[in-house]
């Protein structure tokens, strides 16, 4: 048993555990990655609306059509995004959160179990697991005595939810591709 643990930690890419592990690893991070923008554009959905249209939730998973859902105008210079961004309560925030927070442990443990040969798409899945880190910690250090208003001013959360699921770069503007697939493929 113990010749076993060594061999397979010294040479994993030739242990049948490890393979199958890191093969089904990379392709539960594509699940994973489309699971966490249903989840978000369901609660964002929510909270816009008060209600979650499923379909339209699986249309929002491509980025483009995310962006072009949430730039429509609902009032006088307000967006569907300011109605999200004016409507957020503790509730949906800790949804998003807890969404996020999952998938950032599937993106660690791709990091762990896969050699990943491309160096972008390395360094893409290292940025984004420490944005989600980072927010995370901010929220978690958000109390209940400062109002949420508060909280939401003094964090980039809607600028990361914006980046990512719209494909905004401050670099290339908006992405025609989705980059968070794109990179999980490289993988």
């Amino acid at each position: 048993m113990i010749l076993a643990l060594v061999l397979c930690s010294a040479w994993p890419s030739t242990c049948s555990l490890c393979v199958r592990r890191t093969i089904s690893g990379a392709s539960a991070l594509s699940v994973a990655s489309q699971r966490i923008t249903r989840l978000s554009a369901k609660a964002v959905l929510g909270v816009v609306h008060g209600k979650i249209d499923t379909r339209t939730a699986e249309a929002l998973i491509e980025p483009d059509k995310f962006r072009q859902y949430f730039q429509e105008p609902v009032g006088a210079r307000k967006s569907r995004w300011h109605e999200f961004f004016n409507n957020l309560n503790e509730t949906s925030l800790r949804e998003l959160q807890t969404s996020m927070e999952i998938f950032r442990e599937e993106l660690i443990f791709i990091l762990n179990n896969t050699d990943i040969q491309k160096d972008e798409a390395f360094e893409f899945i290292k940025r984004l697991s420490a944005s989600i880190y980072s927010l995370n910690s901010a929220m978690a250090r958000h109390d209940e005595v400062a109002p949420l208003s508060d909280f939401l001013e003094a964090t980039p959360l809607f600028g990361f939810l914006w980046n990512v699921f719209a494909g905004w770069d401050w670099i290339e503007g908006y992405r025609k591709e989705d980059i968070v697939k794109k990179m999980i493929d490289e993988i």
